[in-house]
């Protein structure tokens, strides 16, 4: 981790690259979580989605972290915040599963149009703990 930390920082030599260590963020429901992404997802340059309540502890956490502000939008369920940016399009989990999250993802675009959303039923999958980003290829 460390060698991949300083090749970010290499790459990205005009911004100050930080790190979250996601074994002290806290869930009850589980043990260390598995990746940063599937709790939170930019939806916008500035705009982080982030859920339940280890999107909480993110959220402080990058507040203080990071030399960037960010607007954050707070989803009740962690699943929900991991979600694909496409075209300025927001490609999410469906209402038929989280409900709650999916308004908040709709409402999101009623207030700035430029941001689209679609949301796909996922439910298969999420019986393997497979997320929305764990099944694409970024390139």
């Amino acid at each position: 981790n460390e060698l991949g930390i300083k090749s970010l920082s290499n790459v990205f030599n005009n911004y100050r690259v930080n790190t979250i260590d996601l074994s002290k963020l806290s869930n009850p429901s589980m043990t260390t979580p598995l990746h940063l992404k599937s709790f939170c997802s930019m939806i916008s340059p500035d705009h982080i989605l982030v859920g339940g309540s280890i999107g909480q502890q993110l959220i402080e956490e990058i507040k203080t972290n990071s030399d960037v502000e960010y607007k954050f939008t707070y989803l009740p369920d962690e699943s929900a915040a991991n979600c694909l940016l496409v075209n300025n399009t927001v490609i999410h989990r469906s209402h038929v599963e989280y409900p709650n999250s999916t308004k908040i993802i709709k409402d999101l675009n009623n207030l700035n149009p430029s941001i689209k959303s679609v949301d796909i039923v996922y439910d298969e999958l999420s019986k393997v703990d497979g997320a929305l980003t764990c099944c694409c290829v970024f390139i």
